[in-house]
């Protein structure tokens, strides 16, 4: 109950606060525009990006295998207080493997989708004029 009527208080302030921010015309305020506009912004390239990883990120089991097979290294215990030294197995791992795989996969799109999106607006990056002179 407490925790309801906390919620309600704060949602009543922030009603509130708007209002008054209305009354005193700040919807027509330059920087409040162009803050709106950077968050839309920033909002739709976030939906782009998870419609593409939906549509292309597919992880099967025999992907998580191959990587814990090629990452094994990295799933080793060393030796410490009341731990076991020794390589993990998979069921272990799985979880921290299905993160390491999606990370991988969702970088792959992201390059992917901008590296189409730099093709079929055919921009054109001078990487030369970057670099330092001796």
């Amino acid at each position: 109950d407490a925790k309801k009527l906390e919620f309600l208080k704060q949602y009543l302030a922030t009603e509130l606060m708007y209002d008054a921010a209305k009354r005193k015309n700040f919807e027509n305020d330059k920087d409040i525009i162009q803050k709106t506009f950077q968050a839309k912004k920033s909002l739709m390239v976030q939906k782009l990006f998870e419609e593409e990883l939906k549509a292309k990120v597919k992880i099967s089991e025999p992907d998580l295998k191959l990587y814990y097979d090629a990452h094994k290294k990295d799933y080793f215990e060393t030796g410490g207080k009341d731990k076991k030294e020794g390589q993990k197995s998979f069921d272990e791992v799985k979880e921290q493997v299905k993160q390491s795989v999606f990370m991988m996969k969702q970088q792959e799109v992201y390059q992917d989708i901008i590296s189409n999106l730099l093709k079929a607006e055919k921009v054109v990056i001078y990487e030369d004029v970057f670099k330092t002179k001796k």
